[in-house]
């Protein structure tokens, strides 16, 4: 293992890109007196009107919404899509619910937004970004409670906001990351929106700032281990590093990661988050939880979106985009009328129950067999680069595991026995039936989208 002050070079281009943000007092070293600093920096990076509806593709709505109890107002930017439908009614779209970095400290519900609605165009999805009080005026619970309050009240208003509850995603970068990991953690015990996936970019997780990570780049990038001692510092105070720091606070602190949405989580491999976006992430798959993890080489913290033009932000920003896209496509056919009926055909002919509360049926096993799929084909990528493998590919091998039994009828493999004895010049087989239900419900329900992708 290497020693904990080995520092890894950063990839060439995206080193010429860090030493111009560095000129240019963009992110710079943070302490607990030089605050305003960082929030002005910030505050210059906050996009224009005229940035954000993006020549009139979006239409952006500010709402000041109720925040917790016995607090202040907090304010949501929506930005939605404009969608040219041939019907009267308007269609119901995704949400992706951000929550803005800046260390706990600094920022707001703009920064980074002109990035989303590339999103926001080209999944025809709505993007909700929330503001929230800040530290240390403002320590924990403000900052999470207002996040949570935030996405509550988008889901009780999904219907007025167009948006698809189904859909429902948080995403944030850096502390907005560890927040939107906190706000997953709020809805799974509250009992709160179904979340349909996180988005989980460089996140700022553990207080305890102890990760060799956060000593291998002391004095590096743009968010070292001193700035965050400082983030830390300025939200919980005294409390920091201690025994009983809520997970709502710090996220690595929680320990049940089960029921959670699938995440998707990335960071730099030369940054002081690497090392507990890690462990968060191996936390999810042995609670038996789904995480994509994505850790880029030789780069800087935040560098898909303060160095958008370098080679590897590119690849790391396709990337996210393709998670989301299967994310998306997987949902969309699962609400099909053919995939639910495999609720109703059980798997071994008669059986119903397989484990307590279990129920054994062809939906489940598709919606598993899907799941392992997709691993399978990201553990090939990853041990046998020379496939070539694309997310297209893992995409394609995904949805046919989970349309595979489409063609099933009642009783299972019993219907195929009996239709062989009835009509024995048929050669009726449920293979066949599947790949004729599939090109169904992709044409019943206007998914021809998702097959051209």
């Amino acid at each position: 293992m290497a020693s904990a002050d080995k520092r890894s070079p950063y990839d060439p281009e995206l080193a010429k890109a860090l030493q111009r943000l560095i000129l240019a007092g963009v992110l710079p070293p943070v302490t607990l007196e030089n605050i305003h600093v960082l929030r002005e920096c910030l505050r210059r990076m906050r996009p224009a009107d005229d940035d954000i509806r993006r020549k009139g593709k979006i239409d952006v709505e500010e709402r000041n919404v109720p925040g917790p109890k016995d607090s202040p107002e907090i304010s949501l930017l929506i930005c939605r899509p404009k969608i040219l439908t041939t019907t009267t009614s308007t269609p119901l779209l995704p949400c992706i619910y951000h929550i803005h970095g800046g260390g706990m400290i600094a920022g707001d519900n703009r920064l980074i937004v002109p990035f989303l609605l590339d999103w926001a165009l080209e999944f025809n999805t709505v993007v909700a970004s929330v503001e929230y009080r800040l530290a240390p005026e403002h320590p924990h619970p403000a900052p999470s409670e207002d996040c949570y309050a935030g996405l509550l009240w988008v889901a009780e208003h999904a219907q007025e906001l167009g948006i698809d509850l189904a859909q429902l995603s948080v995403m944030g970068v850096s502390a907005g990351g560890g927040l939107a990991a906190a706000v997953a953690l709020m809805a799974r015990d509250r009992k709160g929106p179904a979340l349909h996936g996180q988005l989980l970019v460089c996140p700022m997780l553990d207080d305890r700032d102890q990760t060799p990570s956060t000593h291998q780049f002391e004095g590096m990038g743009l968010w070292d281990r001193q700035s965050n001692l400082t983030g830390w510092t300025a939200l919980l105070g005294d409390k920091r590093g201690a025994q009983d720091v809520s997970p709502y606070a710090a996220p690595s602190r929680a320990q049940d990661l089960t029921n959670l949405p699938p995440a998707y989580i990335d960071v730099s491999s030369t940054e002081t988050f690497r090392d507990e976006a890690v462990d968060y992430a191996q936390r999810i798959w042995q609670a038996s939880g789904v995480a994509e993890l994505h850790v880029w080489p030789d780069s800087f913290h935040g560098f898909t979106y303060l160095a958008p033009q370098a080679a590897l932000s590119k690849f790391a920003v396709e990337a996210a985009k393709n998670w989301y896209r299967r994310l998306l496509a997987s949902l969309r056919i699962i609400d099909t009328p053919q995939s639910q009926r495999l609720r109703r055909i059980k798997q071994l002919g008669a059986a119903h129950y397989v484990f307590p509360s279990a129920s054994h049926n062809r939906f489940e096993y598709s919606i598993g067999t899907c799941d392992l799929a997709g691993k399978l084909v990201t553990l090939l990528h990853q041990e046998q680069p020379h496939l070539d493998i694309t997310d297209q590919d893992k995409l394609c091998v995904q949805l046919a595991a989970l349309c595979h039994d489409l063609g099933h009828g009642p009783f299972s493999c019993l219907f195929e026995n009996v239709i062989e004895d009835i009509r024995p010049e048929r050669k009726w087989t449920h293979e066949e039936a599947s790949i004729k239900m599939f090109d169904y419900m992709i044409k019943q329900n206007n998914l021809e989208t998702i097959v051209q992708e």
